[in-house]
């Protein structure tokens, strides 16, 4: 710390913070193909108020983004499987001749990988 001239952790944190908001992640949430279309689930989620800000996700067609600390939780779609929330923030996509396309990411607390139709 004396190098940076700091005499705590502190010290060395920017004087202006950058708001929370900015920090934080998207929400997202892959499409279970085999029960809803993409297109499908965009409609009804910008049918409602709490997430008509949706967006598909440029680099993964059926994967959704909502803005961060949207509550989908309770939604219809999640609750009977036809969306299911992406935990970690790290979304990749792995092209594979046996199937269309498997989304990698920190799902149910470890490592994942999920095979879509």
């Amino acid at each position: 710390m004396s190098a940076a001239a700091a005499t705590s952790p502190a010290d060395l944190l920017p004087r202006q913070r950058v708001a929370q908001q900015d920090l934080r992640h998207p929400r997202t949430a892959r499409v279970n193909t085999l029960k809803l279309g993409v297109q499908q689930a965009v409609k009804q989620l910008r049918a409602a108020p709490a997430t008509a800000a949706v967006k598909v996700d440029p680099l993964l067609p059926d994967v959704l983004v909502l803005p961060a600390g949207t509550d989908m939780h309770d939604h219809s779609l999640v609750v009977d499987g036809s969306l299911v929330l992406q935990v970690g923030c790290t979304r990749h996509a792995v092209k594979h001749p046996a199937m269309h396309c498997a989304a990698a990411g920190l799902e149910g607390g470890g490592p994942t990988i999920t095979r879509t139709a």
